[in-house]
């Protein structure tokens, strides 16, 4: 019993040690973060963000109600479903972004999973059987 409560004053110890040796540099590494708010009169397809993704090459990736957006910090390029097929996703409804080993993205929409080759510059859908 009395070595589980010397555990416990050791750990107790090495916490407050920790604490006091970084709450000092804390203080010092406080940033000043600017927010740019885009809606869709600066290009977004809609107000609605369901998620956000930023890819290995810079690109911020907007997951809306109404399609999917990339934003390369000055403009959007909607992508939504259309006529032609394998340019645009599956579903307007995008929720879920990731990106694979070889830069492709995978999105989760309401109809399936949609991957995008980027070198392609064209989306395969996986739907729902």
């Amino acid at each position: 019993m009395r070595s589980r409560g010397f555990c416990h004053f050791i750990r107790l110890t090495c916490l407050s040690a920790i604490l006091v040796c970084f709450a000092p540099t804390a203080d010092a590494q406080k940033k000043n973060f600017r927010f740019n708010y885009y809606t869709s009169e600066d290009g977004l397809s809609q107000n609605m963000v369901d998620c956000i993704f930023q890819d290995s090459k810079g690109f911020m990736w907007f997951g809306t109600w109404n399609g999917l957006n990339r934003f390369d910090g000055y403009t959007f390029r909607t992508f939504t479903p259309g006529e032609k097929k394998g340019q645009r996703p599956g579903s307007i409804f995008i929720h879920d972004i990731a990106e694979d080993p070889y830069g492709n993205l995978w999105i989760g929409t309401a109809d399936g999973l949609n991957v995008y080759l980027y070198e392609q510059d064209r989306f395969i859908l996986y739907s729902h059987e």
